[in-house]
């Protein structure tokens, strides 16, 4: 079901999946290939240029993302949910986690690229150049990081939560040791890297 599409250019192209449904799209030059996953849902787009590509996984459902240039490609992960992104380039790419869920994130250039963690949450980060990039641990969580310039790369560990940090430019570099928990910090220019397993 295509339905009240008011966009120029509009191009759905090799869906072989059950239930596929787009409505209520205004934005020009949306771009849906070859999406093999069954109940594929992308509903009230007002975005330009969006692309989805070479999605293999069930139940992806997109909804309501205001912004432009919202990328979403090589996704293999079963239950993939993006809600309510109201920011500029955000690109999501290469993940092949399950359960992957990013919601409400008012950032500019949010990236999160090569992760292959299961359980993967993303939720309300207001802050601009947040960046997620090759994460192989489960169950990493990251909430309410009203921080400008937040960096999270190469982390290995499991359970790695990030909770109510309110400072500027914090930055987490290959933590490779297990349970590591930062809580409600509000001091600028926190960094923490490579710490040992036993310190």
């Amino acid at each position: 079901m295509i339905a009240n599409t008011t966009s120029p250019q509009l191009m759905i192209a090799n869906p072989p999946s059950p239930h596929l449904i787009i409505a209520n799209t205004t934005s020009p030059q949306l771009m849906i290939a070859n999406p093999p996953s069954p109940h594929l849902i992308i509903a009230n787009l007002t975005s330009p240029h969006l692309m989805i590509a070479n999605t293999t996984s069930p139940q992806l459902m997109i909804a309501n993302p205001p912004s432009p240039h919202l990328i979403i490609a090589n996704t293999t992960s079963p239950q993939l949910m993006i809600a309510n992104p109201p920011s500029p380039h955000l690109i999501i790419a290469n993940t092949t986690s399950p359960q992957l869920m990013i919601a409400n994130p008012p950032s500019p250039h949010l990236i999160i690229a090569n992760t292959t963690s299961p359980q993967l949450m993303i939720a309300n980060p207001p802050s601009p150049h947040l960046i997620i990039a090759n994460t192989t641990s489960p169950q990493l969580m990251i909430a309410n990081p009203p921080s400008p310039h937040l960096i999270i790369a190469n982390l290995t560990s499991p359970h790695l939560m990030i909770a109510n940090t309110t400072s500027p430019q914090l930055m987490i570099a290959n933590p490779p040791s297990p349970h590591l928990i930062i809580a409600n910090t509000t001091s600028p220019q926190l960094m923490i890297a490579i710490p040992h397993p036993h310190t």
